[in-house]
């Protein structure tokens, strides 16, 4: 996988009931989202934080139930 990647943040027009709001997103290229490196599958829910001038993005610990 790269090192480096650049992406561009977008923001969008989303409909909803009260109207419409602007959702922000950040792209990833094709090629490190399928890397077998790249830490995330489609559906995983992700923790995003904000450090100083870095967004930073975690795996959603998974909670198991049972014995």
């Amino acid at each position: 996988m790269a090192d480096v990647v650049v992406s561009t943040v977008r923001a969008r027009e989303v409909p909803s009931r009260g109207g419409v709001y602007k959702s922000i997103y950040i792209t990833l290229p094709h090629d490190m989202a399928v890397d077998s490196m790249f830490p995330f599958k489609v559906g995983d829910q992700i923790i995003i934080r904000i450090e100083g001038n870095r967004l930073v993005l975690e795996a959603l610990p998974i909670r198991r139930e049972g014995p």
